[in-house]
């Protein structure tokens, strides 16, 4: 039996993310690339919301989509899974799924920190 190829896939990289923005309108920061994820067999998907800034009155978001278009900018979105990060000062909060082999495109799209900014990454462990 071969070995399984592992290949580690950016799917936003670490960025502080100012406060404000709404799941409808985030921050341009925020906003993570449509990343083609087709050439994996899935894979396990991680993402991670730190408070880099001090305490929080509302903590960050983050929210993984999926489109099947190939379109630079597709009208289907699909949201996948979202999760929440913490109030309190430099608070470290991270979340890892399943992503399906049929998904053939995903970002992450980053928002709802109040008060100081956010840092947010997401990363892709996929193989093939």
């Amino acid at each position: 039996m071969a070995a399984v190829t592992k290949t580690p896939v950016p799917i936003l990289a670490a960025v502080a993310v100012p406060a404000g923005g709404t799941k409808a309108s985030p921050n341009a920061l925020g906003i993570g690339p449509w990343i083609d994820v087709s050439a994996f067999n899935g894979g396990v998907l991680g993402g991670r919301i730190r408070n880099t800034g001090g305490t929080l009155t509302a903590p960050g978001q983050m929210a993984w989509q999926w489109t099947p278009e190939l379109a630079a900018t597709p009208t289907k979105v699909y949201d996948l899974w979202s999760f929440g990060g913490d109030l309190a000062s430099a608070s470290d909060v991270s979340v890892s799924i399943r992503l399906d082999k049929e998904i053939g495109r995903v970002r992450a799209i980053c928002y709802g920190n109040v008060t100081n900014a956010v840092t947010f990454e997401s990363d892709l462990a996929a193989g093939s």
